[in-house]
């Protein structure tokens, strides 16, 4: 009997190891017919043969039907329930375990309620599994307490984790690596990289897991420079054809920046899957390359890979982010036909694709169809109508999200307060900022970034400012965020003591951090620091692009330095109406009408169609030399010629010329033109020159 009971164990055992569905179901129907269906032990391992091949309920007749039921049948019924995905189901079975039948757990059921929680995400019940495995008659070893600092970790109780692993005498790899993944995971980068240190200084060898775990870190903090470390580490233990390890580098090099280093690491790996195609995709579209984003994708079904929804979400995303509505809705309906369902995750990509592309309807369509919406859903309707100038729908989905008890995060709380930006609602957007404070949500550099720009936008600088000094953490964004509102609102002095201070605290300027200093550099005159910051701009590496050359070109003109102006405006590769006008009121503070005149040809031969703005500048130059005829014909080519109406300046500007120089009669008939509530400034140049002139018979 108990040699064919070992038989049965070993064709039962090669059954789960090879998920054979047929063979097993055979060996069912054997161990009844030959009365070995009572055997405890045999029962527990049909039922892990049912739970190896995804056969749930099969697994739970046998256990229902066994004779007796001990540990092995109890631990082998949990243990199905969990691996499937079946959390709650697998923590009921362990309740009814403790209060019905007697039987005391062992470490495997404790193994398995725990693996349930961290697919429930139940912190509950890991603090009465945490209790009952520490109270069980049983002596608990080591694989119990990696399982609670694993799932503790899982469940975001970082501190129960931390309490578990500090009281461990001994610990393995598989214990520093499940600390490690729990801090990674869940923001707290710089404790796994310190574990990791300690890890090595207790001369414990870096395996995949725990390379993994620390890369995750790294690419978080985006230090590249330790990403680079620890692929020589990952070269020289052979683990660059390990798929995870790589797919892990890929996405660090692209969340570091390094974008060349990551398509290095793809091209180098030999058993390419689809989360390394994802990796890639996810690297371009990170870095604003959408195109390179579909060109990847091409390519991953052209060698033979089948994409899965995680590579629909990163396209949608793709499309989401350069407004590509039309391709997004084809790339969907390619989806649709190989079988894939509508589920949450791929629902908030479409909303979030049609919120951000305008159609906000059909955004409100899958939104109402949606019967559970995640705060993940809520941020991306939220932000669809903040986007499109729809801020009282927006205002009203916050409201809405709040009565069905969804708590927003810090996307929504961005998206609302962008909304709050727009309208210019101060009195909202404080109270937006209460309700932060209420929720006891701390103000990250996200949320408090927003924070200031609304306080920015609702020209309250004084609240931005006080928000600014009280934040723990900023980052380029909150710098640049306050320095523009200073820059903006007239205070440029402050805004460059900002600017210093930034530089002092090691804070890496970005592109609108030196739009704005230079901004304030134009408007106190300040050329010489105007020349520093450019030359820091140079030694950033950033490229002279247009919204860069507009500001260097208008702090030179406005400083009075036009051939630095006019020498920027040369080596700009791509200019538009803002660096044109810049560079011709240089020249016309210069009163250079010749210089002014010549770049206001040379605009038009470059197609580029001259404004309002750019006539007044040119009127304003003849008008200070006295230059009637040339001043006569641009103002009557204006609507004439180009199409450029009017405006009350204008209409000053050249009156007051042609009053200064004698033409009054002209001067006058003109003046008639003006709306007669625009007329004053007008009229009073007019009444100057014609006392000057000795004739006061104005008609």
């Amino acid at each position: 009997m108990e040699q064919r009971k070992g038989i049965y164990y070993s064709f039962l055992q090669n059954c789960m190891e090879k998920k054979d569905l047929v063979v097993g179901r055979r060996l069912h129907g054997l161990l009844i017919e030959e009365g070995l269906f009572t055997d405890p032990a045999l029962c527990s391992h049909l039922i892990r043969v049912y739970g190896a091949c995804g056969r749930v309920s099969e697994a739970r007749r046998v256990f229902l039907q066994a004779s007796v039921s001990n540990v092995f049948t109890w631990s082998a019924i949990i243990s199905a329930h969990a691996k499937l995905g079946h959390g709650d189901s697998a923590l009921t079975l362990f309740r009814e375990m403790y209060k019905d039948s007697g039987v005391v757990a062992d470490k495997h059921v404790f193994l398995a309620a725990l693996k349930a929680c961290s697919d429930s995400v139940c912190l509950d019940y890991v603090k009465v599994i945490h209790f009952l495995a520490l109270h069980s008659e049983i002596e608990i070893d080591l694989s119990v307490f990696n399982s609670l600092i694993d799932t503790y970790s899982k469940c975001r109780s970082l501190l129960d984790a931390r309490s578990i692993f500090d009281r461990l005498y001994y610990r393995n790899i598989i214990t520093w690596g499940a600390i490690m993944t729990g801090y990674a995971q869940f923001g707290e980068e710089n404790l796994a990289l310190f574990h990791h240190s300690q890890m090595q200084i207790e001369g414990i060898e870096t395996n995949r897991v725990t390379f993994i775990s620390v890369l995750k870190a790294c690419s978080n903090l985006e230090l590249l420079r330790q990403v680079k470390f620890i692929h020589v580490f990952i070269l020289g233990k052979n683990y660059q054809t390990d798929r995870v390890i790589c797919n892990t580098l890929i996405d660090s090099y692209a969340k570091c920046g390094d974008l060349e280093k990551a398509y290095d690491v793809f091209t180098k790996t030999s058993n390419r899957d689809v989360v390394s195609w994802n990796a890639l995709i996810m690297a371009h579209i990170s870095n604003g390359s959408a195109e390179k984003a579909f060109r990847a994708f091409d390519q991953m079904q052209r060698e033979g890979i089948q994409p899965d929804k995680y590579t629909l979400v990163s396209m949608l995303k793709a499309c989401s982010s350069i407004c590509a509505l039309e391709e997004g809705k084809l790339m969907f309906g390619q989806f649709v036909e190989c079988g894939y369902k509508l589920d949450c995750f791929i629902s908030n990509s479409l909303i979030d694709l049609f919120g951000k592309c305008g159609d906000l309807q059909e955004a409100h369509r899958i939104f109402d169809k949606l019967p559970d919406r995640s705060v993940i859903t809520w941020s991306a309707i939220i932000a669809g109508h903040s986007l499109h100038g729809q801020e009282d729908k927006a205002f009203d989905a916050f409201l809405q999200m709040q009565k069905e008890r969804k708590r927003p995060d810090n996307y929504v709380y961005g998206s609302i307060l962008r909304a709050c930006s727009n309208l210019k609602a101060l009195n909202k957007g404080k109270l937006i900022h209460e309700h932060i404070i209420e929720n006891e949500l701390e103000l990250d550099v996200v949320i408090g970034s927003a924070l200031v720009d609304m306080y920015v936008k609702c020209d309250s600088l004084e609240d931005a400012r006080m928000l600014f000094d009280s934040l723990a953490h900023r980052d380029v964004i909150t710098w640049s965020t306050i320095i523009s509102g200073y820059a903006l609102l007239g205070a440029a002095k402050e805004a460059l003591i900002l600017f210093q201070q930034m530089l002092q605290q090691q804070v890496k300027p970005n592109s609108v951090t030196f739009m704005s200093s230079l901004q304030a550099c134009s408007s106190l005159g300040a050329v010489h620091e105007g020349c520093l910051i450019y030359g820091l701009f140079i030694e950033s590496s950033f490229q002279l692009d247009k919204l860069a050359g507009n500001a260097l070109v208008d702090m030179y003109s406005k400083c009075g330095c036009v051939e630095d102006a006019a020498s920027v405006f040369s080596k700009m590769p791509d200019r538009d109406i803002v660096t044109c006008n810049a560079l011709i009121a240089g020249y016309a503070l210069r009163s250079d009408y010749g210089s002014a005149f010549n770049y206001f040809e040379h605009m038009q031969q470059e197609g580029i169609h001259p404004d309002d703005i750019t006539f007044l500048s040119l009127l304003s130059t003849c008008n200070h030399l006295g230059l009637v005829d040339e001043g006569q014909q641009l103002f009557l080519s204006m609507q004439r010629v180009y199409n450029v109406t009017p405006t009350v300046e204008h209409f000053n500007c050249i009156v007051d010329l042609m009053g200064r120089t004698g033409h009054l009669k002209e001067a006058g008939d003109l003046l008639k033109l003006v709306p007669f509530e625009a007329r004053s400034p007008g009229i009073m140049s007019l009444l100057s020159n014609f006392s000057c002139h000795g004739d006061l018979n104005v008609n």
